[in-house]
């Protein structure tokens, strides 16, 4: 996170389908970064469980950058699901408050019409040659993401006492969550694909001399590649 430069502001000049790609990987890098940095801190408090929701977002970033960085055009596909849900998030508002829907701004839409739909995340990854750990991954960090059963499964464990009411359970060590270098490591492994898709995108490469130091220095490779079946394996959580 220390070689990600503390700016204000960037400037992304490109043409076309460059600058909307562009524009987003640098975002989705940015957001990967502060992200990252506030898993570290809930690390550091031991609220280890805690740390997956930001963790799956950091994931999130890195794996669409990286696939954005591959894919042309995705950056219509990206603004126009974008425009979709603030279409619908501003028509849901617009009722609640029993006002008339603002019309559509067609000039939003310049030049998004005939994208395609961006995929679901599953189908981002499957794109990606050699991707096939990327998906399994993100349900594992989902599985404590989300207020559902399987939030459930985490939280408790099964006394080992007979009752005649029935089973009896109580709340896990939270600092036992048995994920925890896993959540660390898929971290690390979504913020260096962020930051070697800007890198790739950008003029100056102003991050390849830190990126392949921090690389060989934890295992992580030269550059993102997906033929490896499980790069949380070798991946350093302190990277």
């Amino acid at each position: 996170m220390s070689i990600w430069p503390d700016r204000p502001l960037v400037t992304v000049t490109a043409k076309e389908d460059a600058y909307l790609r562009s524009t987003a990987i640098w975002v989705f890098a940015e957001h990967a970064v502060r992200t990252a940095k506030a898993v570290l801190v809930l690390d550091e408090q031991k609220m280890y469980m805690q740390c997956a929701p930001l963790a799956r977002l950091v994931y999130e970033c890195g794996m669409t950058a990286a696939w954005m960085g591959q894919t042309p055009y995705s950056g219509h596909s990206l603004f126009k699901a974008a425009k979709k849900q603030h279409d619908l998030l501003i028509g849901d508002l617009a009722r609640m408050a029993n006002v008339p829907v603002p019309k559509d701004d067609e000039d939003a839409m310049t030049g998004l019409g005939d994208a395609e739909q961006l995929p679901k995340f599953w189908a981002r990854a499957k794109v990606l040659d050699g991707g096939k750990w990327i998906h399994p991954y993100y349900r594992l960090l989902s599985a404590a993401s989300h207020g559902d059963g399987s939030l459930v499964e985490e939280y408790l464990e099964e006394v080992d006492e007979e009752h005649a009411w029935g089973h009896r359970h109580q709340f896990r060590d939270p600092e036992q969550f048995r994920w925890r270098h896993v959540v660390l490591a898929l971290t690390v492994v979504a913020l260096n694909f962020a930051l070697w898709t800007w890198d790739e995108v950008s003029v100056d490469h102003e991050l390849r001399d830190d990126l392949e130091r921090v690389g060989k220095k934890h295992h992580l490779g030269s550059r993102p590649v997906f033929d490896h079946d499980d790069p949380a394996k070798t991946a350093e959580p302190g990277a």
